[in-house]
């Protein structure tokens, strides 16, 4: 397979040679580099380590000392899994300023059909951003061999919106867009004065109030917000703040809009007596300032006039949100000229609502010689048309502008770091706080739950405050697009996550084309798809191991072809010739069997030992054991014996392929010798040598027709001798004679004196000669 690392096993076809200094060259090295040779004692091999870089064919040549070349061809699949695009993915994509400014982006690698592929070594992917002022991030990252994607956390710098590249060598470059907004952004503070005129004629008080705007709608403050206050006497160079005394105005408290409010008041006081315009000048760090020609009081001294009757609605924008808020300041005003009225008496007016679930408001309170007084309802949560009106002898409808409270949605939130998950192995899961969509934090530590358990191998999980981020590692079960919840004491959601993986067809075997007995022998197993071609396993698969016969064959019960890998080997154990079926099978792939023949070599056994023996008489036989006419040592060698007793005997071969057994012969027959010699890949042989016993000397007859006894053989002076001796001195030589009734008259039919003289004269000749 392409982009692979592979061995090619170099072995002697005829067994008992050895290779050494093997020599390996590859035709085009573009395609199949050999990256190394080393001896494999345990397989009488040489192993030539490969490494494909792409798809095609080669010609492996290979030669040796002692042996022919060899060239063999090779075929380099390409490689359905090796990456060639890349996926990003930034987690999450939308962040607010007054919210956590810390993500994650992640790079995965996929194959041409989108399925996410490990990379077969370490891979750098480089990393840019269109604006680093916005987004700080590494300036690359590196997916780890065996893996498929690598992640990185970035930091946001200031609003605005930025895009993230990556790229690697031969990747297509791939983007994502980070968006940071201000959570201030197009918030502004709009400043109003009432009474807007007011009569001077003792002291009196106005009223600054100030709203939190989001363009014209009003919205909530995410903090306390602190207004600094001017007020400035146009009429005069003199300038009035909250922090000294002033002889016409005073403004003696601070003015804020509080976390979760949109509004915040100040009153103004003015002396008795003063006269002339004075202009508020407000500022607030951070944020924009509305103010128009309105945001000024205009004092004057004149003659006061009380009255009870002539309230008017000064009405300012209204958020509901479900609270008291403050919607307005009522004042005595005369109806012909606005001029301002002081109140005759402490006085209560009503104010009437057309929808009370909507806007309801108390009866305000005005203190005698009062000019204003603030009004305060209770707001529903709707907007709902509504009108007040204002019950005095001139009455007067008010229609306020609603708008509802922006919709505050927060849940808790599960989304994988990268794009596209490979089914069975290990991902991030990001869990994390939302609040309208961005990235928000937990308030406290928090357990979580992930199911269903039969899609993602997730127990529980416990969540702490201090990281806005929680990143989890899970495994994905099951391929396509799952369907998953995630669970919290307070909140529920659901997500998704997509997964893929390619699917394994088959198993092939490989192994040598000649398998010998009692040897160890190497083969391989490699995963195919459906296209029969190699493929790497997105997670370890186990295969069980069964041998029809262990009596020729002995496998392991189980190998496990590992992540990342297409293929594993294991030694089979050879015993004896013969065929054994071999069959593999995991719990995902179809059942896959082969057969093995193993063969037995047959060496040549010959025993060298006498033909003949004397009885009672050491024997030494000696056996030689060969293949291809070369010495075998260390064979075994049985010997066993009939006729005589083993004095000392080898049970193996020596270096010369040879085994002795020394014997003293006690049968008055015959000594047979069988010795059974083998061992490794050769089989036992049977040898079998006979030693005859010679027979004592003796008289021997022929029966003849008559029934007497007549001299055969050999005779001296008409005698048979069974054993004659002449000893190695010569002094004197003895006749053993057997004959029945023979001396009863022996010195009746010879002259013995002469006789024996005859025979020292014949033996004397003898000698000579």
């Amino acid at each position: 397979m392409a982009n692979t690392d592979g061995v090619i096993q170099v072995y002697p076809q005829t067994f008992g040679n050895a290779v050494d200094n093997l020599v390996a060259t590859s035709s085009d090295s573009s395609i199949l580099q050999i990256i190394g040779t080393e001896k494999d004692p345990i397989h009488n091999s040489f192993n030539v380590k490969t490494r494909s870089l792409s798809a095609g064919q080669v010609t492996i040549d290979v030669a040796a000392p002692g042996f022919s070349s060899l060239a063999m061809p090779v075929t380099v699949y390409p490689n359905s899994a090796s990456p060639t695009n890349l996926l990003i993915k930034a987690t999450p994509a939308t962040f607010m300023t007054s919210q956590s400014n810390v993500g994650y982006v992640s790079v995965e690698t996929t194959n041409p059909d989108g399925i996410p592929t490990p990379v077969p070594v370490d891979t750098t992917v480089k990393l840019s951003v269109s604006d680093d002022n916005i987004v700080n991030l590494a300036d690359s990252l590196v997916i780890k061999q065996g893996s498929y994607y690598a992640t990185e956390k970035f930091n946001l710098v200031k609003p605005g919106t930025a895009t993230i590249y990556a790229s690697s060598s031969s990747m297509q470059l791939v983007s994502t867009q980070i968006t940071y907004n201000n959570a201030n952004t197009q918030s502004t503070i709009q400043a109003y004065v009432f009474p807007q005129v007011i009569n001077s004629n003792k002291d009196a008080v106005g009223y600054v109030i100030v709203q939190l705007l989001a363009g014209a709608t009003p919205t909530i403050a995410k903090d306390d917000i602190p207004i600094s206050v001017r007020v400035v006497n146009t009429t005069s160079t003199a300038a009035v703040n909250t922090s000294g005394p002033n002889p016409l105005v005073q403004v003696n408290e601070a003015l804020t809009i509080k976390k979760g409010s949109y509004w915040g008041y100040v009153p103004v006081e003015f002396t008795a007596g003063s006269s002339g315009t004075f202009s508020v000048l407000i500022s607030a760090k951070g944020y924009t300032v509305s103010t128009s020609s309105a945001s000024q009081f205009t004092t004057n001294a004149q003659n006061a006039l009380r009255d009870v009757k002539t309230p008017r609605l000064n009405i300012l924008p209204i958020m509901t949100t479900g609270k008291q808020e403050l919607i307005g300041v009522l004042q005595l005003t005369d109806p012909v000229n606005n001029n301002p009225i002081l109140a005759k008496s402490n006085l209560d007016f009503r104010i009437d609502s057309s929808d009370p679930y909507t806007v309801s408001v108390p009866d305000v309170q005005m203190s005698a010689g009062s000019q204003a007084a603030l009004v305060f309802a209770q707001v529903g949560s709707i907007v709902s048309p509504v009108t007040l009106n204002v019950v005095s002898d001139v009455p007067q409808a008010v229609t306020p502008i609603l708008s509802s409270l922006p919709s505050t949605t927060s849940t808790v939130v599960a989304d994988s770091l990268i794009p596209m998950v490979l089914t069975h192995t290990t991902f991030p899961l990001a869990i994390y706080m939302t609040k309208n969509g961005a990235l928000d934090s937990f308030t406290s530590d928090s357990s979580a739950l992930i199911s269903p358990q039969d899609s993602i191998s997730s127990g529980q999980m416990t969540i702490t405050k201090v990281d806005p981020i929680h990143v989890a590692e899970e495994t994905l079960l099951k391929d396509g697009s799952q369907t998953m919840t995630i669970t919290t004491a307070s909140y529920s959601s659901s997500f998704t996550v997509t997964g893929a993986s390619i699917k394994p067809s088959s198993f092939a075997f490989d192994y040598p084309a000649q398998i010998f007995s009692n040897s160890k022998n190497l083969i391989s197993v490699v995963l195919l798809d459906d296209k029969q071609l190699p493929m790497l396993t997105d997670h370890d698969i186990t295969i069980h191991l069964v041998s029809s016969n262990p009596n020729v064959m002995v496998v392991p019960d189980s190998v496990q072809i590992p992540k990342g890998s297409y293929y594993v080997t294991f030694d089979g154990d050879s015993k004896a010739s013969g065929t054994a079926e071999i069959s593999a099978l995991s719990g995902e792939i179809p059942l896959s069997k082969f057969d093995i023949s193993v063969t037995s070599l047959s060496p040549i056994i010959t025993i060298d030992a006498p033909d003949r023996a004397d009885n009672n008489v050491p024997v030494t036989a000696t056996i030689t054991a060969t293949y291809n006419q070369l010495p075998l040592p260390g064979l075994d060698v049985n010997w066993k014996v009939t006729g005589a007793t083993t004095k000392n005997m080898d049970a193996t071969t020596n270096q010369y392929g040879k085994a002795t057994i020394s014997l003293i012969t006690n049968d008055p027959s015959a000594v047979n010798i069988e010795s059974d010699v083998g061992g490794g890949p050769y089989q036992v042989v049977t040898a079998t040598k006979q030693v005859t016993i010679n027979s004592p000397l003796g008289p021997t007859s022929s029966i003849v027709s008559t029934g007497a006894t007549q001299p055969t053989g050999l005779t001296i002076l008409g005698l048979s001798p069974l054993l004659f001796v002449i000893p190695g001195g010569g002094a004197a030589a003895f006749v053993i004679l057997k004959k029945k009734n023979m001396l009863d008259g022996i010195t009746e039919k010879i002259d013995i004196s002469g006789k024996i003289s005859e025979i020292k004269d014949r033996v004397s000749d003898l000698r000579q000669r």
